[in-house]
């Protein structure tokens, strides 16, 4: 454990600049890389994840469950990096206009 405690002595804390909610056919204007996207999809595996998710998350904690899915920014430009059934793709945040993140 006293290694544990060093590591984590020395890991620089990251402060969370503010958090922004976009509503279908909004865009985030000005994504910098290594922001982070959740979003909320309708298809039956997006239900399936808020179904565990409800299983585990409880009390004020349950609101998070509406978020089923993540991406991250890999540039200023919008693009974004995510697995997908597929696989890891990087696609543009515009592929979620129509959706809440």
């Amino acid at each position: 454990m006293a290694v544990l405690r060093q590591a984590r002595a020395g890991t620089p804390r990251i402060s969370i600049e503010r958090v922004q909610r976009f509503r279908p056919t909004e865009r985030v204007i000005s994504p910098r890389r290594g922001d982070f996207v959740l979003t909320h999809g309708s298809q039956w595996t997006s239900w399936l994840i808020r179904a565990g998710q409800a299983l585990r998350y409880y009390g004020d904690s349950r609101k998070y469950t509406y978020w089923n899915h993540a991406a991250i920014f890999s540039d200023d430009a919008g693009h974004i990096i995510e697995a997908l059934g597929a696989g890891v793709v990087e696609r543009h945040i515009s592929v979620y206009d129509p959706a809440d993140y």
